[in-house]
């Protein structure tokens, strides 16, 4: 460790002395401790302080960590206390000495066998926190704890551990009500980039993508930034493993395919079907788990706490909306085609990191044939004679990459306690700029619904600015996500034409 000492080291937190830091990250920081009234060492998470703001976040904590110690399984990590203690809010686990998967993977990947015997026991630790009502959110190689094998069997036991960062199912994935993603984008679910309701499911995706890694040594999405990650894991089809690794069956790909299926409804029933068909397309049979002779190179042990953090995406709430154009700042993204041969290490900083997962969704609803270049908005609030007067959750500014169409496409999520729906809005713009009837498309009306027929999704206004001279069109949906593409040479029938062939879904 390098800088300043942490300056909780040998001091007492309650009945615990510490004496080590072992990790740390977006959560907070993970210390070795010795309980002194039991003389015995655990793994001590205690929470970032700017995570204590949130009242919902330190309640959730609590009771999602309270039902994480009643389920009794092999392979979930006991956890012994969790609480406050003079203002700093903690979780006590078993401490074990080993090393996680994410250590491991660093060699290389893993030998089909011993991949099952690893995976077999985190799917069995998933579904048995699934039928006790908890999605773990956050599966990834780095909150698998292993301990290495002694004895005659010699098989490594494996923990899955930081559950502090489970949701109850049911209940909407991906931000916590100060902002702060729980996931990891390597492994994450569409369900959980789209803010969609999770189930053990969820879970059963992070851990084919990292079954792919275990066994390719690669993450199933490679790409250089963020939102290129988050659009593949919502529209690209997984990659082959067996390409990325020729001696692998071929029948593996259906397994892993199924597994990262983009719909929850067409994944297996359960983590243990999913390890159950991985088994049997690698020919691994049940007796091959049980003893794991020593690996080529089983690494230094390492100390490793159960609490080892998963770094979270950090999402801002401070974004926004422009009566006019926004003027990007900071610089572009790159392309979300371009792959790279690993995925780069990517800041968790708030203030810097782009993109934020709500951000990621404004820019990932954005219509497939639309191929976006995005930064950050530039920081203006919703106009006030709208009806709102709170600054919207996200804002992002995009040009499009090839091809021709409008000079910037602008995206919005309005914040939730905001009067009225994002239709409203719709209204507002067509009050606003006195639009034209007929400008629109659909059926010659100024603004409405789309679609057109069926359920409605949202509404849409066309008009040419007042102030500008800018052709705009503008499109919301029932999720308080609002959009407009902008012209600036202000011919808004070419920009109907490109919305109607580009956006259609809005019209038809």
């Amino acid at each position: 460790m390098t800088g300043r000492p942490d300056p909780r080291l040998g001091t007492e937190l309650g009945p615990y002395r510490i004496e080590a830091v072992i990790g740390r990250g977006g959560m907070g920081v993970v210390y070795r401790a010795e309980q002194t009234r039991l003389g015995r060492k655990v793994a001590l998470k205690v929470l970032a302080p700017d995570l204590l703001d949130d009242e919902a976040f330190r309640a959730r904590f609590i009771r999602e960590s309270q039902m994480a110690a009643a389920i009794d399984h092999p392979n979930i990590i006991p956890i012994y206390e969790a609480g406050e203690i003079e203002g700093a809010y903690f979780l006590a686990m078993r401490y074990v000495e080993g090393t996680d998967l994410e250590t491991r993977l660093r060699s290389g990947p893993l030998e089909p066998r011993e991949a099952v015997q690893l995976l077999a026991q985190v799917a069995s630790a998933l579904d048995a926190a699934n039928e006790a009502g908890l999605v773990h959110r956050d599966v990834k190689p780095a909150n698998v704890l292993i301990a290495s094998g002694k004895g005659v069997e010699r098989a490594d036991h494996a923990y899955l551990t930081d559950f502090g960062l489970s949701k109850h199912r049911g209940s909407q994935s991906g931000l916590t009500q100060s902002g702060a993603f729980m996931g990891t984008l390597d492994y994450i679910a569409p369900e959980q980039i789209e803010g969609r309701p999770v189930d053990g499911r969820t879970d059963q995706y992070s851990l084919a993508c990292m079954t792919f890694h275990a066994l390719t040594g690669q993450v199933p999405f490679a790409r250089d930034t963020d939102i290129a990650i988050a659009m593949a894991h919502l529209r690209e089809a997984p990659p082959s493993a067996s390409a990325a690794r020729p001696d692998l069956p071929a029948a593996i790909d259906a397994v892993l395919a199924r597994g990262m299926a983009k719909k929850a409804d067409d994944r297996f029933p359960s983590s243990e079907a999913f390890v159950g068909a991985l088994r049997q397309a690698l020919g691994v049979r049940i007796t091959d788990q049980q003893a794991i002779p020593a690996s080529r190179d089983r690494r230094r042990p390492a100390l490793v706490a159960a609490g080892l953090i998963g770094l979270a995406l950090l999402v801002m709430a401070g974004a926004f909306w422009a009566s006019g154009r926004a003027t990007p700042t900071g610089s572009p993204s790159a392309s979300p085609t371009q792959a790279i041969a690993s995925p780069t290490a990517r800041p968790t900083s708030a203030a810097e990191a782009f993109p934020t997962l709500e951000e990621v969704r404004l820019i990932a609803a954005l219509p497939p044939e639309i191929n976006p270049d995005c930064v950050r908005g530039d920081g203006r609030p919703l106009p006030s004679r709208l009806g709102f007067n709170t600054k919207p959750r996200a804002d992002v500014s995009c040009r499009l990459l090839g091809g021709s169409g409008p000079d910037t496409i602008e995206g919005i999520l309005i914040a939730p306690d905001s009067p009225g729906g994002a239709y409203d809005v719709i209204v507002g713009l067509a009050q606003e700029q006195a639009a034209t009837e007929g400008e629109c498309v659909a059926e010659g009306a100024t603004y409405g619904v789309w679609p057109t027929d069926g359920d409605p999704q949202g509404g849409f206004v066309c008009f040419r600015d007042a102030a500008t001279g800018d052709a705009v069109i503008a499109w919301s949906n029932w999720e308080l996500a609002l959009y407009r593409v902008v012209a600036t040479d202000g011919d808004l029938q070419a920009l109907r034409d490109w919305w109607v062939a580009n956006a259609g879904f809005v019209t038809q």
